[in-house]
């Protein structure tokens, strides 16, 4: 059998065709011959160009579609790892936020330690009008104190004191400050359950342990201490401070009772007068009250427990828990 047996039966007359083409142009004279060659490759210009665009894509993906076959085993390999650090970001994220807690409950529980154990705390009062103590009055109430064997249920009245609307209920105690704002009024001197006679600066009998100052800029420059008594007149004397010390007239006087309690100092009033008397080793200083006569709103100054300091103690510390990392699965 020849070659030509083992073709198809179309391939010897296409093959035919051909043949008879090439000799007919191989006859034509050179001028037909060139303007059907130049037609010719005008028609095979289009495939020529979609066929080398086939080829170079195909030059150009060849090698991403072979990587891409062979690198899958190392895709899924990032892949999982990326999901490990994944999970290990979220354990650490975890364990900065126990440390974070951690650390602010031991700078709090240092700075509330540290915060000192008493505490100031202002009990509102109110002084009482004549139609209050007569309404008092008329209820029987007395014009005495515990000094007298009063029972602590009981109201007090002092018709030569101010009254206050409140008393041992609510802690007031004997000797406690009594402030006008900033400034002291008196002094709580006799007790009831719901209210309490006041002693003023300037009233007889009133004594404390105050404290010349003198204002330079915003800071106040401390001075020597004496002790203020009422006169029962408008100004107070203060007592006991040596002539060798400096004091002026403007001086501030400020009570001693409320320190290391109180961020500002309290007032009592100024220096209006002083005198050295020849051999006398003492001022005579006089202070004017700074608070009014008859203030409508008042606070005893109370001391208390600081809540702070107490929770401080006996707050429980938080434990961290570090997690193990967990492994890479293959």
């Amino acid at each position: 059998m020849t070659t030509f047996d083992r073709m198809p039966a179309g391939i010897p007359w296409a093959a035919g065709i051909v043949l008879a083409l090439a000799v007919a142009l191989a006859l034509l004279p050179g001028a037909a011959t060139g303007r059907i060659k130049t037609l010719q490759q005008t028609l095979l210009v289009p495939g020529q160009h979609a066929v080398m665009g086939v080829v170079d894509w195909y030059q150009q993906h060849s090698a991403l579609l072979t990587a891409d076959t062979q690198s899958s085993a190392e895709v899924r390999s990032q892949r999982e790892e990326i999901e490990t650090l994944r999970r290990r970001n979220a354990q650490l994220q975890t364990a900065l936020a126990l440390a974070t807690a951690q650390a602010e409950d031991a700078q709090r529980a240092t700075h509330e330690s540290a915060a000192p154990l008493l505490a100031p705390k202002l009990l509102p009062a109110r002084v009482l009008g004549r139609q209050a103590r007569a309404f008092l009055a008329h209820m029987h109430t007395i014009a005495a104190g515990a000094d007298d064997g009063v029972l602590p249920k009981a109201f007090v009245l002092d018709d030569a004191l101010p009254l206050v609307d409140q008393g041992t209920s609510a802690g007031v105690d004997s000797g406690q400050l009594v402030l006008a704002g900033a400034t002291v009024w008196g002094q709580v001197a006799a007790l009831g359950a719901r209210v309490s006679s006041v002693r003023t600066a300037n009233a007889p009998g009133y004594r404390d342990l105050v404290q010349l100052a003198r204002a330079s800029g915003d800071r106040l420059i401390a001075g020597p201490q004496g002790v203020l008594e009422g006169t029962g007149e408008r100004w107070c004397r203060i007592k006991l401070i040596q002539t060798t010390e400096s004091v002026s007239e403007g001086d501030l006087v400020l009570a001693t009772g409320g320190d290391a309690l109180l961020d500002a100092p309290l007032v009592y009033g100024r220096v209006v007068r002083l005198e050295s008397r020849p051999g006398e080793p003492h001022w005579e200083i006089w202070m004017e009250p700074a608070a009014r006569a008859e203030p409508r709103d008042v606070a005893v100054l109370q001391i208390s427990l600081n809540e702070a300091r107490l929770a401080a103690d006996h707050r429980p510390t938080r434990r961290l828990v570090h997690s193990a990392p967990e492994r890479n699965q293959p």
